[in-house]
């Protein structure tokens, strides 16, 4: 991304700009929410976690789809943005907790790559407009 900065009021133009970069973190964490929630979307339909492996098999030996009522999948595959946050909304399901096994969410350490990557590009592309000015 080039810059042009010709005379002192482009110059405290910009800095104005990278003084109100914290305003960016929402419009980043609201479109992450929304990415997370598509990818999740896809690996829980897929059966498998978010780094790519397949869920594990269930008491009788079976693949398990974690489907039966539908309601873990529509709050396994839901983030939303809080502030500047994106959280996961599965937890508030009281059973949700003995199907973590089943790694249908990503790891609390490490996001998985697919994952990285979008918060990357959505982090750059939000900060990039925002210095541009085209908020």
């Amino acid at each position: 991304m080039k810059v042009q900065l010709r005379t002192p009021k482009d110059v405290k133009a910009l800095r104005a700009r990278i003084a109100s970069l914290p305003e960016v973190r929402a419009k980043i964490a609201k479109r992450v929410a929304e990415e997370f929630s598509k990818l999740a979307k896809v690996d829980f339909d897929a059966g498998v976690s978010p780094d790519g492996k397949p869920w594990g098999p269930g008491k009788r030996g079976k693949r398990v789809t974690l489907k039966r009522s539908g309601r873990l999948e529509a709050k396994a595959t839901r983030f939303v943005a809080v502030g500047n946050t994106v959280r996961a909304s599965a937890l508030d399901i009281f059973y949700a907790k003995y199907q973590l096994k089943r790694s249908f969410m990503p790891s609390m350490k490490k996001l998985p790559p697919a994952w990285r990557d979008r918060v990357r590009a959505i982090a750059t592309e939000e900060i990039s407009k925002h210095l541009r000015g085209e908020r």
